[in-house]
């Protein structure tokens, strides 16, 4: 197949793909065994520089040896969500923002 001049070869897509659902899946196992710390990202300007992101987008780079490596140094500043104690947490926040008595006041007068 022929790729236009300034197109994307699919079969690259394809690869890239195959690549980052790989990726994101051990990323989901690793959290769920709550072996890892949930973690947080850095702060916007640090993450950007970590993750190169100004270079990425001026002289790009991201071709196929490199987007795996990439993605999961991306991955690894991520919340977890899937970890156990993510998902303790977001339980907790539910069941504590159910029974707080205001929460009713403030919706009404959120509606009126």
């Amino acid at each position: 197949m022929t790729v236009p001049r300034g197109g994307w070869d699919p079969g690259e897509y394809e690869r890239l793909a195959a690549i980052a659902v790989a990726a994101v899946a051990r990323h989901v196992a690793e959290s769920q065994s709550g072996d890892v710390p949930v973690g947080s990202p850095a702060p916007l300007p640090e993450l950007i520089q970590r993750l190169e992101l100004r270079s990425l987008i001026r002289d790009g780079g991201l071709e196929p040896e490199r987007f795996e490596p990439w993605l999961e140094r991306m991955l690894e500043h991520s919340v977890r969500l899937h970890h156990p104690a993510q998902i303790d947490e977001c339980k907790r926040e539910i069941l504590q923002k159910r029974f707080e008595p205001e929460l009713p006041i403030l919706v009404i007068v959120a509606l009126a």
